[in-house]
């Protein structure tokens, strides 16, 4: 017989056996006893025979082997063959059903023993923590059954549900890593099968559950209709589970909802929390004063943690005011000088789609900072290409070490021996900083002299881009602004968080380097330095780094997944000697390292509420007096609002508008975050358990789209030069449409479009020669506020910065900015008006502007994308159809008019507002005809912008992408054509100019 009609004959016989026994499961239910027993034993008994048999044939082919070897398969199918005897009532005497429940658990038991196998390559914790457990909650149940002091049949079946579950759950798990899938990917057929039997033990336990509640002459709930169905539901969740740790075929399509990366997270969390809270329901059911211990335990965890929501809150607002009063800090190290002290280490992997954005800013941010760049060798999307690119555009500050090892710990450990300077700046490929964070670096470094690493803040680049941005941007605010202050400042509990920290090049080889078995490298460095040196951990909130947000849900499951089941690696291993080592570390410190340790898995202990809950509520146990739970909800329920709600409108590096609409949707986010963060360390501890394999998954990150890289070559030659003379031959790097046309949404969608690949220019009237005496002069107006401005080599000042600056720092860095987009900004010519793009609030708009620089209409809706708003100005572009102007009144009695485009979305609206309909109609017909003769350049990160002030001179300024003003004339020409002149000037000087700071 061939291989596959052998496999369709075992498919068939799988189903067959699988029907038979869920119908005689229905047909005992209905009355039909005996023939519904034989349906039973014939399917379940051909599903044993099955399991068992695959069983011994993993054992014959040594890719496992049962624990206690081939003894252990015969004990259990000669233990099943009894215990069936006895089920049937074969024996010559009465046996008592109390027995014959025992003695069914036992073949039960033995069964799964047999089918389980033990892997070398298992932990001890894999290996024995889930069935030692399902075994004790097993021979558990079976005593209270037996034993007659003790005779609880309603603890036992909840027992029986936890430990058979257990069992059931490691078969699966061990069998899966036997044939070599751990953990079965979403869409595969141990996947499919993984969904149903995870269904199966969910209902199965929880209809175990409702029979316990209303079984016996004195239940908990009187609901005597709910026993049958709920015995059938046990019944049918008994078969499928034994059908699927038999020799299963593919399952049917229809089950494939259950296989998603979601879906899977959700169903761990789930089987999970069903599982401890029938187990916590066991044990309370047979002692009930255990009630009052599991709620004062529960109610205790959650006064701790909301009161430290609370002191958190109340710290991070003393922390706020205490910074007004503070003086910018000033560094005795220069990072910037001409020995250069701090070197940039960024590790990429996978990463070449955000590397560019955050590496160009970070090249002009620290200026002379060399940078280590460290590409995972493995990369498939260009990025160690990229990485050689930056290297050979800028010689003499970017060096690349490719990291082969796998993991960026490994990267990291390699790639420290080339560090020659005495601090180090990590960054991962995302994140970009300004000069103040390593400048506040140096001066916590020189206060502390006992701190190793100083830990910067994190801050979303684009916090609201979309919903999921601003839903991990809360999160993430409340960590970085409120919870790490916190800890470092009052427990001394502060933490290196991977990245976005400065280094004492001394301090990671104390401990001999990152470990590689950790997911949390991070934390896991982190304890060691504080348990086996003297090196401490500082944070400092003002440091800050933004980085980008995940690009998908997923993308944030898999992020936070890792982050939990590394948490869980480190408090395992770490926790112990954390307690022991209060000696060293101080009460105070191991209190705050102690819960936060503790607060990384602890989503189990407080998952128990179901189960207090329900017995509260049928009257068993303990109940709260009303006003005590009243007080309780009032105190406990705001808490997590107030907390995330504080991070998030008060944060001083992210402003977001305050309407009623955001902060409902950022309570709603605080409040979700809770059950997400239980699925997430749930769903982690069962992978943890089940032996996933502990991969570090990349996570993808949502940057600037449309971003275009900056290319440091020459364009006449090949060759590299230098980073300051190559600053004055910038050229871009271009995308083709439709590359920018997938990069920012679908095809089909009508609100993206593809930007031109390159803006276009106006040259005319361009000196050939370049001005190599200009120069930026940075210095201390009469206001005592620090300005920049731009001196020819003549001695004429060819712009300035237009405003004030509180800090030297702050000037110089506009004074970057001007140097990096002046050359490439686009000339717009709004003759006789010009479209805008800006960025306002986090969201892409446009504006036309007249030839004098009025404002003459705007778009009323923003974008996610840039290129989505030039569309929108190219289609207004068109022209105005008479047709879909109306006229609006405002609350003030004004006027304004709009258009709306054919599909019905708002396209354009008047700024000014109007006395009469009539005036706004009108000014509507001047705009129409203003607006198809409109200039649109889009493609540059800053716009050029000649105009006609209220004095009738004309004058320029550039504006940056973000709607700021980089830099203005300073003063007046007399016509258009020199106001332009006079900005291609700064275009050609600025690139190459010197920096001087007056006194």
């Amino acid at each position: 017989m061939c291989i596959v009609n052998r496999i369709r004959i075992k498919a068939a016989l799988w189903y067959v056996a699988t029907l038979s026994a869920l119908v005689g499961i229905v047909a005992v239910a209905i009355g039909v006893v005996p023939e519904g027993w034989v349906l039973v034993g014939v399917g379940g008994g051909v599903l044993v025979a099955s399991a068992l048999a695959t069983a011994w044939r993993v054992t014959r082919q040594r890719a496992a082997r049962p624990i206690g070897g081939l003894a252990t398969i015969v004990f259990g199918t000669v233990a099943v063959l009894v215990s069936i005897v006895v089920a049937m009532g074969l024996l010559p005497a009465e046996v008592p059903f109390s027995v014959t429940v025992v003695t069914l658990a036992a073949g039960a038991q033995a069964f799964l023993l047999a089918i389980d196998v033990r892997l070398s390559g298992a932990s001890r914790a894999e290996r024995v923590a889930v069935p030692f457990t399902g075994h004790l909650a097993v021979l558990a149940a079976s005593a209270l059954m037996l034993e007659p002091g003790l005779h609880e049949p309603r603890a036992a079946y909840l027992a029986y549900a936890t430990g058979f579950g257990a069992l059931s759950l490691h078969a699966f798990w061990m069998y899966q890593r036997s044939e070599g899938i751990s953990p079965p990917l979403p869409g595969t057929t141990p996947s499919y099968w993984e969904g149903i039997l995870l269904a199966a033990l969910t209902a199965g336990v929880l209809a175990t559950a409702v029979v316990a509640l209303t079984l016996g002459p004195d239940p908990f709930v009187a609901m005597p209709w709910a026993l049958l169905p709920a015995s059938v539901v046990v019944g049918v969740a008994a078969i499928l589970t034994l059908a699927v740790l038999s020799t299963a075929p593919n399952p049917p399509v229809a089950f494939g909802f259950l296989s998603g990366e979601v879906a899977t997270a959700i169903q761990h969390a789930l089987v999970a929390i069903v599982l401890l809270n029938t187990l916590v329901m066991s044990g309370v059911v047979v002692d009930q004063t255990a009630f009052s211990v599991v709620l004062a335990v529960y109610l205790g965890l959650l006064v701790i943690g909301v009161g430290q929501e609370y002191w958190m809150v109340a710290h991070a607002r003393r922390r706020l005011r205490r910074r007004e009063r503070e003086e910018p800090p000033e560094p005795t190290v220069d990072p910037f000088g001409p020995e250069p002290t701090v070197t940039v280490i960024i590790s990429a992997a996978n990463e070449a789609g955000v590397l560019p954005e955050s590496l160009d800013h970070n090249l002009e941010s620290l200026p002379d900072v060399p940078v280590l760049l460290l590409p995972a060798a493995n990369s498939t999307d260009g990025t160690v290409e990229l990485a050689h690119e930056y290297a050979a555009d800028y010689p003499e500050r970017v060096r690349v070490i490719e990291g082969t090892s796998g993991s960026k710990a490994g990267d990291l450990n390699a790639a420290w021996d080339h560090v020659d300077t005495p601090f180090a700046l990590l960054l991962d490929a995302d994140e970009t900083v300004d000069s103040n964070f390593l400048t506040r670096a140096m001066v916590y470094l020189e206060e502390h002299p006992e701190v190793g690493v100083v830990q910067g803040r994190k801050v979303a680049k684009y916090p609201d881009t979309g919903r999921l941005a601003r839903f991990v941007t809360a999160e993430r605010q409340h960590s970085t602004w409120v919870e790490h202050p916190f800890l470092a400042d009052v427990f001394g509990a502060g933490h290196f968080a991977g990245s976005a920290a400065v280094f004492r090049r001394e301090v990671p080889p104390a401990v001999g380097g990152w470990s590689t078995s950790r997911l949390t490298e991070d934390i896991d460095l982190t304890l060691r330095l504080l348990t086996r040196t003297d090196w401490r951990v500082g944070y400092d909130p003002w440091m800050v780094a933004r980085e980008f947000n995940p690009d998908s849900a997923g993308a944030l499951i898999r992020q936070r997944v890792r982050w939990a089941r590394g948490w869980a690696q480190v408090t395992a291993a770490h926790l112990p000697r954390v307690i022991r080592s209060w000696r060293t570390l101080g009460v105070r410190r191991v209190v705050g390292l102690t819960w936060l340790l503790f607060t990384a898995v602890s989503a189990p202990f407080y998952t128990v509420f179901p189960v207090l809950f329900v017995l509260a509520a049928v009257g068993w146990g303990v109940s709260l007096p009303a006003l005590l739970a009243v007080g309780l909800a009032v105190v406990l329920f705001p808490a997590r609002g107030i907390s995330i709600g504080y991070a998030t409108l008060r944060d001083p590096e992210i402003h977001l508008p305050r309407t009623p609409r955001r902060v409902g949707g950022m309570l709603f986010n605080a409040y979700l975050w809770i059950p997400v963060g239980w699925v997430i360390q749930l769903h982690s501890l069962y992978l943890q358990l089940a032996g996933a394999p502990t991969r570090w998954h990349v996570t993808k990150k949502q940057g600037q789209q449309e971003y275009v890289r900056k290319s440091r070559r020459s364009p006449a030659s090949s060759t590299p030069v230098a980073s300051e003379s190559a600053r004055a031959d910038t050229v871009q790097e271009t995308q083709p449409a439709d590359a920018l046309q997938a990069a920012n949404g679908s095809a089909g969608d009508p609100e993206t479009v593809p930007e031109p690949a390159v803006a276009d220019r106006e040259r005319s009237g361009v000196p050939a020669a370049r001005d190599r005496n200009a120069a930026f002069e940075v210095y201390r107006d009469a206001a005592d506020e620090w300005r920049f401005r731009l001196r020819a080599g003549n001695g004429e000042i060819v712009a300035d910065s237009g405003e004030g600056y509180a800090s030297r720092s702050n000037a110089r860095r506009a004074v970057s900015r001007v140097r990096k987009h002046a050359e490439l900004a686009a000339l717009l010519r709004p003759d006789p008006a010009g479209f805008v793009i800006h960025r306002e609030e986090g969201r892409w708009r446009w504006r036309l502007v007249s030839s004098n620089g009025r404002i003459l209409a705007e778009n009323p809706e923003g974008y996610a994308a840039r290129a989505s708003a030039a569309g929108s100005a190219k289609r207004s572009r068109e022209g105005i159809d008479a047709d879909t102007v109306s006229v609006v009144e405002a609350n003030d009695g004004s006027y304004r008019w709009q258009a709306r485009a054919k599909n019905g979305t708002p396209l354009v609206r008047s700024v000014r507002r109007f006395e009469t309909p009539a005036a706004a109609l009108d000014a509507a017909e001047r705009v129409s005809a203003r607006i198809v003769k409109a200039d649109l350049v889009v493609a540059a990160n800053a716009t050029f912008e000649v105009y006609a002030d209220a004095g009738g001179e004309w004058r320029w300024r550039l504006r940056h992408q973000n709607g700021n003003i980089l830099a203005d004339s300073g003063e007046g020409y007399a016509s258009r054509s020199n106001a332009r002149r006079a900005a291609e000037r700064l275009r050609t000087m600025a690139p190459n100019a010197s920096v001087q700071v007056l006194a």
